[in-house]
Order: structure tokens, then C-alpha cells, then sequence
């Protein structure tokens, strides 16, 4: 039997193999985060996948690098944020203002969280959908203003309630009772903090975050800190409490 000739589309399929363009997978230059966006403006998606993917650990690694490597990386992110989310600090509420100027400063210093989000980040990369570096830094930095705003008013009803606390009104003796457990109280946290204020600059804000009720997670995302940072700070808080011989405390 006389074999059928090739139909237009099959030619033509044929010369689109042939002669389609390669995409190259060439590592940008520069540095990684300069490189991530250099990838997402090429627009071959999802062929920069795994490109995509190494250099978001390249930049994981360098936000846990040296000092000087992290300096480089918090320099960097912070004249990108200026330059593409500077509008976002521009608010007529105060309140709101503020909240977002210190979201900004969290997520330019705290180079840990950025890494820890950024490795989730590499997980979640879908062939479908290409990646935003921009618009994943603006829900960042709104969420951490939300959370800052959620935060102090929390912070601002417990503050209420217990002003309007009937400590005042307890017998004589119950108020020395609690009024020397407060005192030893501000001296066993004043020994802590010179202890741990020099290793841990966020102690002092984590102790008095604790002390005021709030929860790990609001010091998490008011200090910036992972939740695994504070209680391995806690922990050793603990450890050293018992090594001084205050094995009685309940902080």
C-alpha cells in the first residue's frame, strides 16, 4: 500500500521542532536577588524553573551568609522596596504610616525570616503561574503592617484591662504578697536581660512581650523572629534560670 503523504499541519509541526528557538539556561549575573527578577523579566516560563529555583537558594544562602553578605542583601532589598513599594509608606493614617514603616524596617532587617520565607517560596513554585518577586515582598510587607496594627491594639485592650484590674482594692497583706512577687519578678528579668541582651538584642521586647500576654506567635511576627528562635531563646532562658538557682520561677 502506497503510503500517505504528510499533511500541511504535519509539516508544518515538523519545521516548528526543527526550527524552533532553544531556550539557554544561562545563569545571570549579578547578584541573586538582581538575578531572580533578571529571570521573571526574560518571560520563558516555565522553561527558568529550576533556574529560578537555584538562584533562590543562592540567595537564601547569602541572606544566611557573612555579616558583610547579609549587609549586601539588606542594602539591596531595601533600595528595591524604596524604589518599587515606596508608595506604600505614603498614608494619611498615622497609626497606618507607622505600622508600615515598621514593616518595612522588619523585613529588611531581618534577613532569617526573609530566608526561612523564601525557602517556603521554593516549594510552592508552579509550572502554571510564573513568579512576582515584587508582589510577593507588597503582601509581605502589608501583612507585617496588618499584624503590627492588630498587635498594639491587642497590647492597648490588655493594657485597659488591667488598669481597671481590682488589685487596689485587695486586703493589705495580699498586696504585699504581690507586690514583692512583682519585685522579684523586674530583678530575676533585669538578670536575664544582662545575660542575654548582648547574644539576643530582642530579648528585652520578647521578655516584655510575654510579660504584657502575648502569645508566640504575635512576638513572631511583631519582632520579626521565627517561632523556633523564641523558644529556643526561652529554653535557654529556662536552663539559665536553673543553673542560678531559681529553679522556683515560673517565667
Amino acid at each position: 500500500m502506497r503510503p500517505l503523504a504528510p499533511s500541511f499541519h504535519d509539516m508544518g509541526a515538523g519545521l516548528t521542532k526543527r526550527f524552533a528557538p532553544k531556550v539557554e539556561l544561562v545563569r545571570p549575573s549579578g547578584s541573586p536577588l538582581q538575578s531572580l527578577l533578571d529571570i521573571e523579566a526574560n518571560g520563558q516560563w516555565p522553561a527558568m524553573l529550576e533556574l529560578y529555583r537555584g538562584e533562590l537558594e543562592r540567595y537564601v544562602a547569602a541572606l544566611r551568609g557573612t555579616p558583610d553578605e547579609r549587609r549586601r542583601c539588606q542594602l539591596e532589598l531595601k533600595a528595591l522596596l524604596e524604589a518599587e513599594l515606596g508608595g506604600l509608606l505614603v498614608c494619611r493614617d498615622p497609626a497606618e504610616r507607622s505600622a508600615r514603616v515598621d514593616a518595612f524596617n522588619l523585613l529588611v532587617s531581618d534577613t532569617e525570616g526573609l530566608a526561612e520565607a523564601m525557602e517556603l517560596a521554593s516549594t510552592r513554585l508552579s509550572r502554571k503561574r510564573p513568579p512576582n518577586m515584587i508582589s510577593f515582598l507588597r503582601a509581605k510587607l502589608i501583612w507585617k503592617a496588618n499584624d503590627i496594627i492588630e498587635s498594639e491594639t491587642r497590647r492597648h485592650r490588655r493594657r485597659v484591662i488591667a488598669s481597671a484590674s481590682p488589685f487596689d482594692q485587695a486586703p493589705g497583706e495580699m498586696r504585699v504578697v504581690r507586690e514583692s512577687r512583682r519585685t522579684r519578678d523586674r530583678v530575676l528579668i533585669r538578670q536575664v536581660l544582662e545575660s542575654f541582651e548582648a547574644a539576643e538584642p530582642m530579648s528585652s521586647r520578647i521578655l516584655s512581650g510575654l510579660m504584657e500576654g502575648e502569645s508566640i506567635a504575635e512576638l513572631a511576627r511583631r519582632t520579626g523572629r521565627s517561632r523556633q528562635q523564641i523558644y529556643r531563646l526561652l529554653q535557654r532562658i529556662r536552663e539559665w534560670i536553673e543553673r542560678n538557682g531559681h529553679e522556683d520561677e515560673d517565667l
